[in-house]
């Protein structure tokens, strides 16, 4: 007898900025002015039965150089919703900046937003932030 073992695919992420992921406003007339922002979209193929978890790094909009004596950087949070669904609000951020952003779903098609809070005087310049992705296939 011949035992029959199934093959799983892993499943695969596509993530593609929005125009907006490289224009964000950085700079407020006051101190408390809190942005929520489209910055990508992510598809996820080869999903299997049980789903998926993605995991998703947040940090700081940071002045290029990493000069420092530059202001301090700006700490962004990070959520998704399902694709064209109403953009989150500031409750729907629930993962501090810095820590990994933790979702498990079957949904294929996502849209990943920011959260940020410049401060009232950004030294002018160049800005930039990593956000890593990784996806692993429930068991």
């Amino acid at each position: 007898m011949t035992s029959i073992e199934a093959t799983l695919a892993e499943p695969s992420i596509t993530a593609t900025s929005t125009s907006f992921a490289t224009t964000l406003e950085l700079t407020t007339n006051t101190t408390n002015t809190t942005r929520i922002i489209k910055v990508g979209t992510i598809n996820i193929s080869n999903i299997g039965a049980n789903g998926y978890t993605l995991t998703i790094t947040s940090g700081n909009i940071a002045k290029s150089n990493n000069n420092p004596d530059n202001p301090t950087p700006i700490p962004f949070q990070v959520t998704t919703v399902p694709s064209n669904n109403s953009q989150p609000t500031v409750g729907d951020f629930t993962t501090s900046s810095g820590s990994p952003y933790v979702f498990s779903s079957t949904i294929s098609a996502l849209d990943l937003y920011i959260k940020y809070n410049p401060t009232s005087v950004q030294d002018p310049g160049n800005y930039g932030a990593n956000i890593n992705l990784s996806v692993a296939d429930n068991p």
